[in-house]
């Protein structure tokens, strides 16, 4: 017996046996499914009828994607799965099946557009092109022209360009990895591309709305924070609990080409991110938010969710002292098996801080980073790289030096930088108390409600909670008392105080009264205590009710 594909040997819809006339044929057997994963290469040669072979690719690292638009094939590595239309469980297990929306790296790609052009694919890398002082290479008079006929042709998708700026392109995989073994595709473009990005972008906003919700609900901060930054992108039922909260995306409605290009664009910068580096980074902010780091504060960017920069005071008793200076931070996509890029967007004197681009010279940054490290370990790094600076790895050189030699001349030079670069003026994200000066404060607040000189008694029936007159001497007949309640509706332990509110019925108050009775009679050489006069009985008095024996 086996798996077979044919109806005869199989159940009706309605359940009953069919009847079975004829043995299962080799033609109709099923086979387990391949359920290729992203991993070292590993392909099972399977035999089928008439002694041909299939593939079964049991993982997969690789594959051939052809740039249809520019006649150009090239192998490269798959990062992921990011798209499947028919079941989010093969996005999560990043399962390759035909039809599904996978990532590619696309340095192989960037780097035959720059031979092929002659020139930059992005932006980012013609700035730095321009920054650099390359030597030009000599090139006869027909490679010019025939570079130059080309880069009349050769102009990017504005989405295109942004995903070789994130180092990922969206490919779409056309083979069976289970068939054939091979997982080869062709990049996503035009209309086929902005479909597909306006599917990623609301999975996008899902992942990041999801624990904005659960903040929203408990902090205001964070629902302010999540009304601020995604107002151009999603559309919020606030009056709803924070697990049935709603959105819609706006912005992508339309096929024109300004949709291509959105005036939001934290989607684009957190698609070289994958969902669960893109979790931690939003939850560490909202954190960081809510209960700030001594000294440190971070100011979010309406535009993009992670382009965000923090404020860090100069501490006191170092020359930067006084200063408020700006740190930014770059995520790259391998965030957080690889550390950030943090660097001060303030001009410092400090010698493990680049003076021309603010790059921090730091361990933490580089071999000594793990990756449950987090935003706000970098920024206490970096606060204590400020109270402790490292001549040893300077990328300074003359603070280095000074800093060694003549630590006056570089404290003087850093104060100086100081007052011209750093901001004295206190930004209004300081207004945040920290966490330490939260937690004080609650202790103090606690401290002071148990302080607080009331006592609550309880009488028994329908009679409501009262409040006596607080005394610091100890309790006696003589102690007075509101709406004319007697002492044996208090407490009449020795060591009881007033300090704290105390809820005692009448029944364990009368107890309480018999035990000290005995006990002062028992006592050698002690008098009883005086009597309480019992109150007169009333007509509108409840009803005492007696102790129930259990």
């Amino acid at each position: 017996m086996g798996i077979a594909r044919d109806s005869r040997h199989k159940r009706s819809a309605t359940g009953a046996k069919r009847a079975q006339y004829r043995k299962k044929r080799k033609f109709e057997l099923g086979r387990q499914p391949a359920m290729t994963k992203l991993g070292a290469k590993r392909i099972h040669d399977v035999r089928t009828r008439g002694g041909n072979l299939k593939r079964r690719a049991l993982r997969l690292e690789s594959g051939n994607y052809a740039w249809a638009s520019e006649h150009c094939t090239k192998k490269t590595r798959i990062i992921g799965v990011v798209y499947n239309a028919s079941n989010n469980e093969l996005v999560r297990t990043n399962t390759l099946v035909k039809g599904s929306i996978v990532q590619i790296d696309a340095t192989p790609f960037r780097q035959w557009y720059e031979s092929h052009y002659g020139q930059p694919a992005t932006k980012k890398g013609k700035a730095a092109k321009e920054d650099k002082t390359v030597e030009p290479v000599k090139q006869s008079a027909q490679v010019v022209r025939k570079l130059a006929s080309r880069r009349l042709s050769g102009k990017l998708d504005p989405l295109l360009e942004t995903q070789f700026q994130a180092g990922r392109l969206y490919a779409f995989l056309s083979s069976r990895p289970g068939q054939s073994g091979r997982a080869d595709g062709y990049i996503l473009e035009g209309e086929e591309l902005s479909f597909y990005v306006r599917k990623l972008r609301v999975r996008l906003a899902r992942a990041v709305c999801s624990i904005f919700a659960d903040h929203c609900a408990r902090s205001r901060l964070a629902r302010q924070s999540m009304l601020h930054k995604f107002q151009n992108s999603c559309t919020f039922d606030l009056s709803s609990n924070s697990s049935s909260i709603a959105f819609l995306v706006l912005e992508y409605a339309h096929d024109s080409d300004d949709d291509v290009s959105p005036a939001s664009s934290w989607q684009a910068s957190a698609m070289s991110l994958s969902q669960a580096a893109l979790r931690k980074i939003t939850k560490e902010l909202l954190t960081l938010q809510n209960s700030p780091l001594e000294g440190i504060r971070i100011v979010p960017d309406d535009r993009d969710i992670l382009a965000f920069q923090a404020w860090l005071e100069g501490p006191a008793g170092t020359p930067y002292a006084g200063g408020y200076f700006k740190v930014q931070f770059e995520f790259t996509p391998e965030f957080p098996t690889s550390p950030p890029k943090c660097r001060f967007a303030t001009k410092i004197f400090h010698p493990n801080v680049a003076p021309l681009t603010g790059e921090i010279c730091v361990n933490t940054l580089k071999k000594d980073w793990r990756r449950d490290y987090g935003i706000g370990h970098v920024l206490s790094v970096v606060k204590c790289l400020l109270i402790y600076p490292n001549a040893e790895s300077a990328l300074h050189e003359e603070a280095g030096r000074l800093l060694l030699e003549a630590y006056e001349d570089y404290a003087s030079q850093a104060r100086l930088m100081t007052s011209v670069h750093a901001s004295r003026i206190r930004p209004a994200e300081f207004d945040i108390p920290d966490a330490e000066t939260k937690r004080t404060a609650q202790a103090t607040s606690v401290l002071g409600k148990s302080a607080s000189p009331v006592c609550e008694t309880k009488l028994s029936g329908s009679d409501k909670p009262r409040k006596a007159t607080p005394t610091s001497a100890p309790l006696s007949p003589s102690v007075s008392f509101q709406n004319g309640q007697s002492a044996a509706t208090l407490p009449l332990q020795a060591s009881a105080t007033l300090n704290s509110p105390v809820m005692l019925t009448q029944p364990d108050a009368a107890l309480a009264s018999k035990k000290r009775s005995v006990s002062s009679a028992m006592g050698a050489g002690t008098t009883a205590p005086p009597q309480t006069a019992k109150p007169a009985p009333s007509s509108a008095a409840p009803k005492k009710r007696g102790l129930k024996r259990l």
